[in-house]
């Protein structure tokens, strides 16, 4: 289990062009687009459009594949998780996304006072009893690319609840500067 895991090969659509714009319509308004919040279908769908996390699955299956994270490795007693992260992934406003990033998103989802319905997914990330009091003890930024999570139990699903969305990694100066406006 100690060997690093990577990337499953998936290649995006080679015909596939940046730029121009999408028209996506729903019968109802979408609550929320904060990933923290957000808890349904038409929420999740949305929100997926817009954020990743550092696992993700492999289109129409229950696979998973790496998301934001090129790689990770997990420690022999299987209670530490250990993160590689992509390097040059940009947030809207041209910022590199960080391993301070992941830390701060599964600090924030976590925080009782997000009142989030998804944070009962991270218990066993080591600290989430206290995760209201300054993060989650059990996830250390390693260095700007890694980031390092331990457990305080085995969990064989934890890798499927980084590909949540929940897990969505978001850029704490854009979610500072909307406040309670952040998931508009």
């Amino acid at each position: 289990l100690g060997l690093p895991a990577l990337a499953q090969d998936y290649t995006p659509d080679p015909a596939a062009k940046p730029g121009g714009s999408i028209t996506v319509t729903y019968k109802d308004d979408v609550a929320t687009l904060d990933p923290a919040i957000g808890y349904d279908w038409q929420n999740w769908s949305m929100i997926k459009s817009l954020f990743d996390g550092l696992m993700d699955y492999v289109p129409g299956t229950t696979d998973l594949r790496m998301g934001l994270a090129e790689s990770y490795e997990l420690s022999e007693d299987g209670l530490t998780y250990t993160f590689k992260l992509r390097p040059g992934v940009l947030f809207h406003n041209g910022r590199e996304m960080t391993a301070e990033d992941v830390k701060y998103s599964l600090d924030r989802v976590t925080n009782p006072a997000t009142l989030s319905p998804g944070a009962g997914f991270f218990a066993s990330i080591a600290g989430f009893e206290n995760a209201g009091e300054g993060g989650l003890s059990g996830v250390t930024v390693i260095d700007p690319l890694t980031v390092q999570v331990t457990l305080s139990r085995p969990d064989a699903t934890f890798l499927h609840v980084m590909a949540l969305n929940f897990a969505s990694v978001v850029p704490r100066e854009a979610v500072e500067a909307a406040g309670d406006d952040f998931g508009k």
